[in-house]
């Protein structure tokens, strides 16, 4: 699982979704978490993101990040979930992505965003929003 990639066919799925009224973050927004990370332009930062089952059923998924997303990101397979799966049923054990950030000297803002799509539930599907500031 060295470095997993989808099917054009799923990868061309991994977009953000029209912005909506979150309850959660009581604002109108594309993401359902984000998540804001600094770290030195010569050192590298991870973030974990927990991901848990909010269905009744099992649900088969796939996760990834948006073509937009910053080159410097990149999702830490050894560490993640398998990018193509089933979820748990609610009360399972939720699916774990960790994303890491290497700026490789660079300074400045970057950003990527994360889509966790479920295939047969897309309305229940999760994006997340991580940006990173370097100096």
């Amino acid at each position: 699982q060295a470095e997993a990639t989808l099917p054009e066919d799923k990868a061309a799925k991994l977009v953000l979704k029209e912005p909506e009224w979150n309850v959660e973050k009581m604002e109108v927004s594309a993401t359902d978490q984000d998540f804001e990370l600094q770290c030195s332009s010569m050192d590298s930062t991870e973030v974990v993101i927990s991901i848990p089952p909010t269905m009744n059923t099992f649900e088969d998924y796939f996760y990834g990040l948006t073509a937009d997303s910053d080159q410097r990101f990149s999702i830490v397979a050894a560490e993640s979930s398998p990018i193509e799966g089933r979820m748990q049923r609610r009360g399972g054990e939720p699916e774990v992505v960790k994303i890491k950030f290497d700026p490789s000297g660079t300074s400045g803002e970057f950003e990527a965003h994360l889509c966790f799509i479920l295939e047969n539930e897309p309305m229940y599907s999760k994006f997340y929003s991580i940006k990173c500031t370097s100096k």
